[in-house]
């Protein structure tokens, strides 16, 4: 591939893998860190979340995207997390990935809404962050 460019350019300049891997993290922590901070000034957030799953290639993953409006009433819509679900696709397992997303963004005590699809495991889902998010607002406020 690297021949192929050189000979139609010779004045290209590739970087290696690892300098790429390491941009490419660099720019996910700035994009995290912005969205952190704009979330800091969020009264209230809405979150939808959505699981995709290729069973005959055992995998999948849970999108979780945020949903706030700043107090320049701007509207903000952002992609919290995407990880890969390691274990079952029950309700249960997926709580911990959403509630981890949630505790890193430091969102728990603003969330007024959580939409999902019918899948069955999402009514789990649900009540279990909701019964997080309950016992942390009474430590918070205790």
């Amino acid at each position: 591939m690297r021949r192929s460019y050189t000979c139609l350019n010779k004045d290209v300049q590739f970087k290696s893998a690892t300098t790429q891997r390491r941009r490419v993290i660099e720019r996910a922590r700035e994009a995290e860190a912005r969205i952190k901070e704009s979330l800091r000034s969020a009264r209230k957030v809405a979150l939808a979340v959505d699981e995709w799953s290729a069973r005959s290639l055992k995998f999948a993953f849970l999108a979780i995207k945020a949903y706030w409006i700043d107090d320049d009433f701007k509207h903000h819509e952002e992609l919290l997390s995407f990880p890969a679900i390691t274990g079952d696709h029950s309700g249960e397992n997926m709580a911990r990935y959403m509630q981890m997303t949630i505790d890193d963004f430091e969102i728990g005590d603003k969330i007024i809404a959580i939409t999902t699809d019918n899948a069955s495991s999402n009514a789990t889902l649900c009540r279990a962050v909701l019964v997080v998010t309950i016992l942390t607002l009474a430590n918070y406020e205790s």
